[in-house]
């Protein structure tokens, strides 16, 4: 009883006690334990962040690179670090596979000491397809794609369909060796034939533009068409078919296969293709325009063609002018009534007021765009010029055609004054307005001075 009154008064005393007492510890203390990590936390003036979500608040610098949201649920913005996501590899890609592919492409563009390629370093198209079969990837040549176009026209029953077979078939027609695979897989008699003779006009179209893609700087393709007929079949669809837009393709499939191919010019022209051609102007529909300017264009580069070769020596020159001159192109064009046709066609620009406008301000900035009108005339009196040798006595008489190159010349003289001032060096307007000078004297100044 007595010991446990003691205890009672010892606790007491410690309690009321407030003072500090230093005891003395022989104990060596380890001075690694009681350090604490300093922590850097946000303040007022700058936002330390976490990988938790803290709040933003107003004034705070935050630093670039972090993950920031706006709590929908409080309204109040709030940031984070970004999370570094290790890159996941691509389980269908081999490290060790790409540095072999690399080492085959190299290997394969090795150069021999002699400075030419080996063939026999190169793979085949069945090796490439053998080497690349657990890739899944299936590789066709354009051959293999041709022939599966040729066998879907052949089971199609559809005009819509067939029409876009032959539209894919034009696109690899282009390349110079799909041409000749086209021939050899009967491409004529299976599919161009047959096509010019449907009643459905997008066929008929289809079917020229392929031809004339096809036949575009290719002269083994011309030889094919020329062999086959097609010179005459195309200036009939020309002259004959009742849509504009099918006259337009034929003809352009037409000078595909004549243009630098004298032998094909000169069936045209034993035909009477010139002749042909001139009844295309007396059509009144205006969709009709643009393939009037082109069958004058065709014309002036046939002319060019000739005055080209005859300025040359060589072999090929030589053959091609002894081809030319089995046919007297100009004779013909007089003939035809070609003359005529250069006065008809030769029409004035409009001279209104917001024409003007349009015209004077396509002379200071490419923004403003020339009159489609400005181009056809240029055409027109492009082929003038070179036809002023054939056409010279009855133009000379033509008082229309002198008013014509008058007014004409007034309008051009202002343009190109305009724009020669801009000094950017586009002319033409200031080439256009040479060649009415040059009609002016060739046709009717020396006239005047007889």
């Amino acid at each position: 009883m007595k010991s446990s009154h003691l205890l009672l008064l010892v606790i007491l005393n410690s309690i009321n006690c407030q003072d500090l007492v230093l005891v003395k510890s022989e104990e060596v203390v380890d001075d690694s334990e009681s350090k604490v990590d300093t922590v850097e936390v946000s303040n007022g003036e700058v936002f330390v962040p976490t990988n938790e979500w803290q709040e933003i608040i107003n004034g705070q610098a935050i630093p670039a690179g972090l993950h920031a949201r706006m709590n929908l649920q409080t309204g109040k913005k709030e940031a984070k670090l970004m999370e570094d996501k290790p890159a996941e590899e691509d389980p269908g890609l081999s490290h060790e596979a790409l540095k072999e592919a690399l080492k085959n492409i190299k290997s394969d563009f090795k150069v021999s000491k002699d400075g030419e390629f080996d063939p026999s370093k190169f793979r085949s198209m069945d090796q490439l397809k053998s080497e690349l079969g657990d890739v899944n990837m299936a590789v066709e040549s354009d051959i293999q794609i041709m022939t599966k176009l040729f066998s879907q026209f052949k089971d199609s029953e559809s005009d819509d369909d067939k029409a876009n077979i032959i539209e894919n078939l034009e696109y690899y027609v282009h390349q110079y060796d799909n041409a000749l695979d086209f021939i050899h897989l009967e491409g004529f008699k299976l599919i161009v034939i047959p096509s010019l003779n449907s009643t459905n006009p997008d066929l008929r179209k289809q079917a020229c533009f392929l031809m004339g893609g096809a036949a575009q700087s290719n002269p083994q393709f011309q030889i094919a068409a020329l062999e086959a007929g097609f010179v005459d079949f195309f200036l009939r669809l020309t002259s004959l078919d009742p849509e504009p837009e099918v006259s337009t393709k034929a003809f352009y499939a037409l000078s595909s296969v004549m243009r630098n191919f004298p032998e094909a010019q000169n069936l045209f022209m034993r035909n009477g293709g010139l002749g042909v051609l001139t009844k295309i102007f007396d059509q009144e529909n205006k969709r009709y325009e643009r393939l009037k300017i082109k069958i004058l264009t065709l014309i002036h580069d046939l002319l060019v063609e000739r005055d080209t070769s005859a300025v040359y020596d060589d072999a090929v020159s030589e053959a091609r002018k002894k081809q030319y001159e089995l046919q007297n192109f100009e004779a013909q064009i007089q003939e035809s009534g070609w003359c005529q046709v250069l006065n008809k066609m030769l029409v004035l620009p409009k001279s209104d007021r917001q024409a003007r406008r349009d015209d004077i301000l396509s002379t200071v900035s490419d923004e403003f765009p020339l009159r489609a009108e400005h181009d056809s005339i240029e055409k027109i009196l492009g082929a003038m010029v070179r036809m002023v040798p054939a056409c010279k006595t009855e133009l000379a008489s033509n008082s229309e055609l002198r008013s014509k190159l008058s007014f004409l010349g007034s309008q051009y003289s202002v343009l190109s004054d305009k724009e020669r001032a801009e000094q950017d060096g586009d002319e033409f307007f200031s080439s256009i307005l040479k060649m009415i000078n040059i009609l002016n004297t060739s046709i009717f100044v020396q006239r005047t001075e007889l």
